[in-house]
């Protein structure tokens, strides 16, 4: 029962998260900052209890940080993403923060070339200046979904996020 709660949870998030990313390219801090406080919770009280368990959740949520921090600072990500990468870093734990993070990119220059292939379909001109943007936060809702489901995808039997 737990874990399909946090399923619908983390499904709610990303589809929240990555609907007001595309519309207004903004994450609302009403959605991340208790993402992370729940996920947090959550991790540290209902899936992991013991102190090993809690010190896996902290440097998870700590790595998130360190890795997200100088790319905002860079602005190559913004500030929404960087909340919605802990929070997801939060929920995800048996999953490392930069596994999630590599899969994010990959999933990020794949949906940017998928998208330069349609404007070349369309008519439109696509040279190495162009620029085509596409949030973050689309990419990593979708490597937070495929990490959250990978169990029930690949139908490996006793293995849980």
């Amino acid at each position: 029962m737990l874990e399909l709660c946090l399923f619908v949870i983390i499904s709610f998030i990303v589809a929240i998260s990555t609907y007001t990313d595309l519309k207004r390219r903004e994450i609302p801090d009403w959605l991340t900052k208790p993402a992370i406080v729940l996920g947090l919770i959550i991790s540290l009280f209902l899936k992991y209890p013991d102190i090993l368990g809690m010190m896996m959740v902290v440097l998870n949520i700590v790595v998130a940080f360190l890795i997200s921090l100088p790319l905002w600072y860079a602005k190559l990500m913004g500030g929404g993403d960087v909340k919605l990468f802990v929070a997801y870093s939060a929920w995800l734990t048996k999953i490392f923060s930069p596994l999630l993070f590599i899969l994010s990119i990959v999933l990020h220059s794949i949906l940017t070339l998928i998208v330069a292939i349609i404007m070349v379909i369309k008519g439109k001109s696509v040279t190495l200046k162009t620029k085509i943007s596409l949030p973050f936060a689309v990419s990593l809702g979708f490597a937070a979904v495929l990490i959250a489901f990978y169990p029930y995808i690949l139908l490996l039997p006793g293995v849980s996020i």
